[in-house]
């Protein structure tokens, strides 16, 4: 059954698959105020229902919530936002993007909350650095990328640590060719991935702990999440393949591909329940590095290990990326039109921020 009352379309599909633990719920799909040429992005939402993202059209971003609708901000003329992080206070971080005096691409992150200017945390330069991640306590947690053109290539990808008293703080021990921080919470533990001469290695790091990786130094690795409790989400390769759920005290439990041959992109909340997106063929990353294209499906597996297909809420022809899923279930990502995924932004026809409630 599918009701379509304005922006709201209510999907309900009754029954199961032919698997076991495999279902299709009933979700209430919720298309944000753009339309399809604006190319809209929601990338967080927190648990007061408030959903932070972007708009590649106008550069700016934005955050959302069902009573009081969108807040926009945006920097100065010819700067353009990406965000990428969101807490249950309402705090926005991402990164400003501009061209410099040279005409070089310069950033630089930043913290954004209703009724504040845009806070700078560093001074605009060449590297690429963002915030990624910013808990309630106000701790952010990002990243930095040397130039791609750099001769050295090496270690040139760092993480940093912000707060409001003590400014910005390296992150010696978390360094390689290339870094990406991907989940923080509210102990001010970090997890994420590096890119080290033997392949891909997932970290877990906190001023407290220092750092920690959730599986053997022999196997590649990424790490996707962290939830209040520590536990860590992530991907293995080898005789660790497929997505884990990582515990420093019971170690690594495996929960599969959530749905594909291939998990791509995972993000989990504080009940174990884990949105992912995933894909079925292997592409070539600046011609180096093979990633899974997350184009083919998007699932949700419940703590109870019970699974559904996302994708099949949406039309033909649309195809649905997950980003985050809050402690009710709720859902955010975007669906776009195009032959490929949002990973090449030039193939795509339109994307429209779209937000997941349970029925």
């Amino acid at each position: 059954m599918v009701l379509v009352l304005g922006a709201v379309v209510v999907v309900c599909v009754a029954g199961w698959v032919l698997w076991d633990y495999h279902q299709r719920p009933c979700y209430e799909v919720v298309y944000l105020p753009w339309d399809w040429t604006e190319d809209s992005i929601a990338v967080r939402i927190n648990d007061q229902g408030q959903v932070a993202g972007y708009c590649r059209e106008w550069g700016t971003g934005f955050l959302w919530d069902a009573e009081n609708g969108p807040t926009e901000f945006g920097g100065e003329d010819g700067e353009d936002i990406t965000v990428f992080g969101l807490n249950n206070v309402g705090q926005v971080v991402g990164i400003i993007k501009s061209k410099g005096a040279d005409g070089k691409s310069v950033s630089c992150p930043f913290v954004w909350g209703e009724g504040q200017s845009l806070i700078r945390l560093m001074e605009p330069s060449e590297e690429y650095s963002a915030a990624v991640r910013i808990n309630d306590e106000g701790l952010v947690a990002g990243m930095i990328l040397g130039p791609r053109d750099d001769p050295n290539d090496v270690e040139t990808g760092r993480m940093f640590v912000w707060d409001e008293t003590r400014g910005v703080r390296m992150v010696d021990e978390v360094k390689g060719r290339w870094v990406s921080v991907e989940g923080l919470n509210e102990s001010g533990e970090a997890a994420g991935t590096m890119l080290q001469p033997g392949g891909l290695r997932g970290f877990v790091w906190s001023e407290a702990g220092g750092l920690r990786y959730p599986v053997s130094v022999e196997y590649e690795s990424q790490a996707w999440d962290i939830d209040r409790a520590g536990n860590v989400l992530g991907m293995g390769r080898g005789s660790e393949d497929g997505v884990f759920v990582w515990n420093e005290k019971t170690g690594a439990r495996t929960v599969g591909t959530l749905g594909g041959n291939a998990a791509g992109y995972c993000q989990m909340n504080d009940r174990g329940d884990i949105v992912a997106g995933g894909g079925d063929k292997e592409i070539m990353l600046f011609g180096k590095y093979k990633v899974k294209e997350a184009e083919e499906w998007a699932f949700v597996r419940m703590a109870n290990g019970r699974t559904a297909d996302l994708g099949e809420l949406f039309e033909e022809g649309e195809v649905f990326y997950p980003r985050d899923i809050n402690n009710d279930g709720w859902i955010v990502g975007s669906v776009y039109k195009g032959k490929t995924s949002p990973i090449f932004a030039d193939q795509v026809t339109g994307e429209r921020a779209v937000l997941l409630r349970p029925k």
